[in-house]
């Protein structure tokens, strides 16, 4: 219906996976071709790293596999400027990792927890042994301490504490030692299943800071600036391929439909049209749709259902937030610090 908007022309028929991936071929290798011709140095040193002398196929991946992922994000162009201009900053990757590391402290703590309770008698059918509850009490004491550095924006000391760590001997006292033997598997499960989510930190942390991070970003952002910039190529040769063979692909319609809803009078009168919004499988969405849903909403006739542990896009421990974030952004209007 507003294809006029776009300035695109009409009757662009959707392309099948096989017409797809002849056209993404042919934007590849023509691409390929004109650079070994040229020798362009930046492309020669990415060949250099990351493919054998007799292949290229790696490269070509990497450039596929990001220009897949950015089709599910609103501007794909701001991305990848924003990747070349400084990708992995060193400040947020910290704070991201720190975050991570709060986290794994909160999950240890727990376990911990769960032993001291049972080594006070707090469980049914364990008996008390203070002299070891007050032991195991000691390594949650710890363990606040070093939470606290990572909620006080400290993170750098946090993860030197967790490397530093040691816990203390459960070793019981004579009175207790009958008990522990018979219990000593029951209560010491949580704790050292707590133990686990320390040692991956020691093992990803043990040498990383903010100062280290910096040189490796220094080190590998002409690779990523290259990167970058032979996947715009290649999107813009695949686009231009597409469109005289009269096709668009699936992430097309999206893209093409932001492009429409940049008109303020489309957005209009579709929010006009469409009294309430129903989204489900919302934790399937990526960037574009979200953004799709947004412009055409009133702010408060959006109705979404979602499940976290579902979705497609892998969420990490770190990432159900996030989900919020889009939740609560849809519910208050676009503030996602909002409750």
């Amino acid at each position: 219906s507003y294809y006029h908007v776009a300035g695109l022309p009409p009757g662009l028929a959707i392309c099948d996976e096989y017409k797809q991936q002849i056209l993404k071929d042919e934007a590849m290798d023509e691409m390929f071709e004109e650079l070994f011709d040229s020798g362009d140095q930046g492309f020669k040193d990415l060949l250099t790293r990351y493919c054998s002398a007799r292949n290229n196929d790696t490269l070509k991946e990497m450039i596929d596999n990001i220009f897949t992922f950015i089709q599910s994000m609103p501007d794909p162009q701001e991305w990848l400027d924003k990747v070349k201009e400084k990708a992995f900053d060193p400040g947020l990757l910290f704070e991201l990792a720190a975050g991570s590391g709060a986290e794994s402290l909160e999950m240890a703590l727990a376990l911990f927890r769960k032993t001291s309770d049972m080594l006070l008698g707090r469980t049914a059918g364990i008996p008390a042994m203070p002299k070891l509850a007050e032991k195991n009490q000691a390594d949650v004491s710890k363990l606040e301490s070093i939470l606290e550095l990572f909620k006080t924006g400290r993170g750098e000391a946090g993860f030197a504490a967790i490397k530093e760590l040691q816990y203390e001997t459960m070793r019981a006292p004579a009175a207790e030692k009958a008990d522990y033997d018979i219990f000593k598997n029951v209560v010491m499960k949580p704790r050292e299943k707590g133990k686990k989510p320390l040692d991956a930190i020691r093992k990803r942390m043990g040498r990383i800071s903010p100062e280290s991070l910096e040189k490796e970003r220094q080190l590998i952002q002409p690779q990523l600036a290259e990167l970058c910039a032979l996947t715009e190529d290649y999107a813009a040769r695949y686009a231009k391929k597409k469109l005289s063979a009269g096709f668009m692909d699936f992430s097309d319609t999206e893209h093409f439909a932001l492009k429409i809803f940049e008109d303020p009078e489309v957005c209009r009168e579709l929010r006009d049209r469409f009294e309430y919004i129903f989204v489900d499988e919302y934790q399937d969405s990526n960037y574009v749709q979200e953004e799709l849903v947004r412009r055409i909403s009133r702010g408060n006739n959006v109705f979404l259902v979602g499940d976290v542990k579902q979705s497609i896009y892998k969420f990490r421990l770190a990432e159900p937030e996030i989900f919020l974030k889009k939740y609560h952004s849809f519910r208050t209007g676009g503030d996602p610090d909002s409750r």
